[in-house]
């Protein structure tokens, strides 16, 4: 085998993610979810028995997930030059 072909494997190789990186990855995106859906609960657990208290945090809960997931993908985001 030449040294160019070895280059060449390894090279391709430098983009790949670890199962490391893919589990955190799933992780982040489940905690967003989930803290999505334990506000949307929330609310309407806090709706129906008039737990205004509870309602108000299951908003602020399903705000804070979709602002963090918006945050996480921007920062993610490949930024590329302007020309």
């Amino acid at each position: 085998m030449n040294n160019v072909a070895v280059l060449a494997a390894a090279d391709s190789f430098k983009g790949t993610l670890t199962s490391r990186q893919v589990n955190e990855a799933v992780a982040a995106v489940l905690d967003r979810v989930l803290t999505v859906l334990m506000g949307i609960l929330d609310t309407f657990i806090g709706l129906f028995t008039g737990n205004w208290q509870q309602l108000w945090q299951g908003l602020c809960e399903i705000v804070s997930g979709v602002w963090d997931t918006i945050v996480a993908d921007n920062r993610q985001a490949p930024v590329k030059d302007v020309p």
